[in-house]
């Protein structure tokens, strides 16, 4: 493929983005047919097929130009580490999610908002994913759970809220929401990290062993008289 080429689809999937973001706002996700967004971008049905097989291919494209756009304007967020001490990062999630707050509440209410979701969640889970693998790299640190359960967790956490505040018309500043979420959170994250543990030799304790080790210590129920 060329240059020409290349930047010829992406003024054409470009067009089609905007045409459906456009629409969106005007008459709603479900109500917007293939022909409407071919029509407000002066093309064709065979051209709309050559590039996405349906509508919701056509949204997905436009969520993670929506989401990357966020991500390119602050890289610091990737680059802080996953303590929750400092809300500047949380504040910014919800500062994009209100100047959104008008694509999203309409696709929420939509055949549209599985992939609105699925969008968002999977941005918040690369932040908290990139955070917690600094935190636990600068820390010496290991999880006491998997990794992924802690990631989706977390992420299915703050999109929940993010949608709850953007469906209730933002009663809450970013930053009254970034403080308060990290209230709730803070201090059940501390319990999921712990130091590393060695053996005598040097050598990390296998996670079976520690699982073992931490299931046979006696509970106020079970303790030996």
């Amino acid at each position: 493929m060329t240059i020409s080429e290349d930047r010829r689809i992406q003024r054409t999937r470009k067009a089609l983005i905007d045409s459906l973001r456009e629409l969106i706002f005007e008459k709603g996700y479900d109500d917007i047919s293939i022909q409407d967004i071919t029509d407000r971008a002066n093309m064709g049905r065979a051209t709309f097929y050559l590039h996405y097989g349906e509508k919701d291919d056509l949204l997905s494209d436009l969520l993670h130009n929506v989401v990357r756009e966020f991500l390119d304007s602050t890289p610091d967020i990737l680059k802080n580490q996953w303590t929750l001490q400092d809300t500047s990062a949380l504040q910014k999630i919800f500062e994009f999610a209100g100047s959104q707050s008008d694509l999203f509440r309409v696709l929420i209410l939509s055949h549209g908002s599985f992939t609105a979701e699925r969008h968002l969640q999977s941005a918040l889970r690369e932040l908290i994913t990139a955070n917690l693998n600094s935190e636990l790299e600068k820390g010496n640190l290991e999880l006491v759970l998997p990794q992924e359960f802690i990631e989706n967790y977390y992420s299915g956490a703050l999109l929940a809220l993010i949608l709850w505040w953007l469906y209730s018309e933002m009663p809450y500043t970013p930053a009254e929401m970034a403080e308060m979420y990290r209230k709730v959170t803070v201090e059940g994250r501390t319990a999921l990290l712990r130091p590393k543990t060695e053996t005598a030799s040097g050598e990390i304790t296998p996670k079976s062993e520690r699982l073992e080790s931490s299931s046979d210590e006696p509970t106020e129920g079970n303790q030996t008289p």
